[in-house]
This record gives C-alpha cells, structure tokens and sequence, in this order.
C-alpha cells in the first residue's frame, strides 16, 4: 500500500523506522520508494549507507529525480567531488523540469566548477517561469545579472518580484544595493551627475519588497556617502561633497573588519584626518593578513553543509586579498593595492568589488 502513495512530503525521521523500511525491502525487492525514504532517514548520520540506499533506488527505479540530487549533494558533501555532482543534478531537472530549487542548486555546483557567468545565466533563462517561483532560483539570476553589468535588469527584478526571508536564504539587498551603486559608477564615468546620485540615493533605500531592515551598524551608508563625496567632487561641487565625506565618517559601521572601512578611512583622508584614516587602513591589513593565515592553516570554519565548499574557501580568499588590496590603496601604494586585487581575482574570478576597483585605477 505504501509504494501506491504519492511520495511528497514523505520524510521518515524517526529510528523506529529503519526497521520498517528494511521490512518493506525484504517484503518487496523491487520498492524503490523503501530505499529512497531509508537513504532520506539515515544520511545525517550514516551518510555511506544513504547512498548506498539512494545508488539501490536509483536502480529500481531511474524517474525519481530527488534520488539524483541527493546523490549529487553527498558527491560534494562527502567526496568534495563538484564535477560528479553535476551530471547527477542535471539528470534531477531533466526528470522533474518544475523544482525551481533544482536550478538553484545546480546553479552553486556550476560556481563552484567555475563554469563561465554567461552560461550559467543562460542555464536559468532557458528555465523561464520557473525560476521565478523560487527566492533563491531569482536570486541567482538577479546576481548573475548583476556580475554581468547587466544592471537595469536585476534592477527590475528586484522592484517587480517579493523576495521572502527565511533562515539560509541569501540577502538579496546586499545585491540590490551593489547593482545601484555600481549602476551608478556607469554614470559616474559617462558625465551624468545627477543619474549617478539618484542611483547612489536608492542604494540607501530597503524596499519592503526585499524583506531588508537597515541594520544598527548603518549597513553601507559610509560606503554610499564616500562615493556621493566623489561624485559631488567630480561635478565641481566641493561643498556638497565634503558634507558627504563628513557623513561618511559619522556613521555607524560594523565592528568587524570590512570594505567599510576602507570608505570611512578615505573618507577621512579627504577631511585631513589622516592619523584615523591610517588606524583604519593598517587595522584592515591586520586582519586580512590573519585571515588568510587562518584560512592556509585550514582553522576556519567551512560550511560543508552547502554545496560548493571549496569554493567558499576560495572566495574567502578572495576577501581577504581584496582587504589588503584596498588598504594598500588607502595607505598610497597602488602597485601592491593592484597585486592584491589581481590575487582577489584570481581565487574569485566573480568578485565584483575587486574588478570594479582595478577598473576605477585603471581609469584614473
């Protein structure tokens, strides 16, 4: 009776029912369904016997398309394999076309191969409809929109659709302000003054549609007010723009480490305080530098319970290069602020910040 049963929201958790699965299995050799729901129950704990239970369902019966992604997670999860992972992800969409987490997922396996932005964007697009019924799916494609310079359109994603919050969902209004701000850049170059400050006056918003509060540290407001500053600065207007280079070393930021810090020091630097603008500057490279000693001992924290692990390393990595990158800048040495932006890149090839500031000296 129980293999006739619509498998969905199916999930065995509790202990007793190993034994009732392994039944099911002596009773009927051929139930797919008992070692699919066996592999489900054990693989928290006993990860080799779920995919040992899994590789048997999938023998039974090859249509189960969560059988596929579940074999493809413990490929990365267990083995770090991401190339093997993939062509069982991509047999799970091509058995079940409707999951929108499936690309999602599969999306996080191509980061993590490194397979190139424009074809992973082309994967979710060729998805259609229904990427959209899925935050994280969206999400992905708004971010590779953004990654691509492709900014109006994640723009208009992300004021046309509501993305929910729930726990392990990214934050999409980090990626909402970086396509303003960067938007705004474009501007920035090409002369529009006024374009580039209502881009830079919606990167300070937090849309209700977003689900974003303004954080008690004040976000990235010194950040926005830096680069006002600069734009004010470019337009001729001095006045306005040290009124933003002051609000940009007023407000609050993060205690840990970050960019912002870099903003708020050249923010000072612009002011004549550079004895505060140095702390800053030095502290970063402090931090960055103990990072990356931690993270070549192997020390941090890697959040295997993800797909794409190693890839989070590496784009840890590329954080802190990208930190030491920009304090180098700050501290007036641009030939080791480029190296160390080069290094970002090339441990994250998608590091948004890093190319755009090699792209900002490279225009100076």
């Amino acid at each position: 009776l129980a293999v006739q049963q619509d498998p969905d929201y199916c999930f065995p958790l509790r202990v007793e029912e190993i034994e009732i699965l392994r039944e099911a299995q002596r009773q009927n050799s051929a139930d797919a369904l008992a070692h699919y729901c066996l592999g489900n129950l054990m693989y928290e704990k006993q990860p080799g016997v779920a995919v040992r239970e899994w590789e048997a369902a999938a023998a039974l019966d090859a249509s189960i398309a969560t059988v596929y992604r579940n074999l493809a997670r413990a490929q990365v999860e267990m083995r770090r394999d991401v190339r093997s992972a993939i062509p069982m992800m991509e047999r799970a969409i091509e058995l079940d076309t409707a999951d929108p987490r499936l690309y999602y997922e599969r999306d996080l396996l191509y980061a993590a191969a490194g397979v190139p932005l424009a074809e992973r964007l082309a994967e979710l697009e060729r998805a259609g409809d229904v990427v959209i019924r899925h935050n994280d799916a969206l999400g992905r494609k708004v971010v590779l929109l953004t990654q691509l310079g492709r900014y109006d359109e994640a723009i208009d994603l992300m004021q046309t659709h509501h993305f929910r919050r729930w726990e392990g969902l990214g934050n999409i209004h980090t990626t909402y302000v970086d396509a303003h701000l960067l938007r705004a850049q474009q501007h920035l170059v090409a002369g529009r003054f006024s374009e580039a400050i209502t881009d830079y006056e919606r990167a300070l918003e937090y849309p209700a549609n977003l689900e974003a509060a303004q954080p008690f540290t004040g976000g990235r407001e010194c950040q926005v007010y830096y680069l006002m500053g600069q734009t004010y600065t470019a337009a001729g207007d001095h006045s306005e723009a040290m009124r933003y280079y002051e609000l940009a070393t007023t407000v609050k930021r993060p205690t840990s480490r970050s960019m912002l810090d870099y903003y708020q020091g050249m923010a000072l630097l612009r002011i004549g305080r550079t004895r505060e603008a140095r702390q800053l500057f030095d502290g970063l490279t402090d931090y960055a530098n103990r990072r990356l000693q931690t993270l070549q001992t192997g020390s941090s924290i890697e959040f295997f319970t993800k797909f794409g692990s190693r890839r989070a390393l590496d784009e840890q990595r590329a954080g802190a290069y990208y930190l030491l990158g920009l304090a180098s800048l700050g501290n007036g040495n641009p030939s080791n602020g480029r190296a160390m932006l080069y290094q970002a890149l090339e441990h994250d090839p998608n590091h948004l910040w890093a190319r755009e500031q090699l792209a900002q000296l490279s225009r100076d």
